[in-house]
């Protein structure tokens, strides 16, 4: 039996186009990533987020340091999708985010240094509701420091075809950075109007300078030893890494296009360059939807 599979898979091989490989491969890769029934029943939960906030504007907030110089304030009656370490943040109460989005753990990060920053994001983020990668769950539930919490776990998927999947119950994209997921969420939950804070993306201009508003000590995956920048003296790496992150940009700017979502850019300076710029100033006076005046989704 053996032998005849090694011999078919030769022959399978050496007689089948390459773009039928390529097919049965991304099929292969896509049944070898797929949910188990019990992370299938979890995932049914983020049915309740499905257009939950049809209509309304919500801030996505990240950490980038022109943070700095904004007075950040007047999101307290807002919809805030907070990221990452924003929980740092000294007005993060005041503004109390409905929701916070987490990336999933990756090397060189520690697991020692996760449980940390864990311990401190459950500590910190007040009510917030989680958002996060189904394949960090166990990870990120241990000891019992989430059980109180209302959370939603993602199946996040690297191929390539989850772009034109826009269904939380499926595979959403693996994103390159936090702000690629926040968004992919909020165009989920309905928002018709994404306002982006602290996308600086402009680290590469100063690599010996902090890439966030915080001093990297506040970050427990940096006391840890993490450096986010330990690979950013290899240029062609940090290129590639900036390249995959506006391929992802130009995918969001393309979903929003076609579901009639208007997503506008509020960073001061930065390098992104996908979406149209607006003072934060400005947007807050902006009349809002109905909607809007109710953090209901807290």
């Amino acid at each position: 039996m053996d032998r005849w599979r090694t011999f078919t898979n030769l022959g399978a091989r050496w007689l089948l186009p390459r773009g039928m490989h390529d097919v049965l491969d991304a099929r292969r890769r896509r049944k070898a990533m797929e949910p188990s029934a019990a992370q299938q029943a979890l995932l049914t939960s983020n049915q309740s987020l499905v257009d939950a906030h049809r209509g309304q504007r919500c801030f996505i907030v990240c950490t980038g340091p022109s943070i700095k110089t904004q007075d950040l304030t007047g999101l307290a009656t807002e919809q805030v999708i907070a990221v990452s370490n924003f929980f740092v943040h000294p007005q993060y109460e005041a503004i109390a985010p409905a929701y916070h989005c987490f990336v999933p753990y990756h090397p060189p990060i520690t697991e020692a240094g996760w449980q940390t920053w864990m311990d401190e994001a459950a500590a910190k983020t007040g009510d917030a509701k989680l958002l996060m990668p189904l394949c960090d769950r166990e990870r990120n539930e241990q000891g019992g420091r989430l059980d109180q919490r209302r959370r939603h776990y993602f199946h996040l998927s690297p191929i390539s075809d989850a772009w034109s999947r826009r269904d939380p119950l499926g595979p959403l994209p693996t994103p390159q950075s936090v702000s690629i997921m926040a968004l992919v969420l909020a165009f989920v939950m309905g928002f018709e109007r994404v306002v982006l804070l602290g996308v600086d993306h402009d680290w590469i201009l100063s690599l010996d300078a902090g890439s966030h508003f915080y001093e990297e000590s506040e970050h427990a995956l940096v006391r840890a030893g993490y450096n986010e920048k330990q690979m950013s003296t290899d240029l062609g790496h940090a290129w590639r890494s900036y390249d995959r992150l506006w391929l992802q940009y130009r995918e969001v700017r393309r979903w929003a296009e076609d579901i009639g979502v208007s997503v506008v850019n509020a960073t001061p300076g930065g390098l992104l360059d996908m979406f149209p710029r607006v003072r934060l100033e400005d947007e807050l006076g902006r009349p809002v939807s109905s909607g809007d005046e109710d953090k209901g989704g807290k």
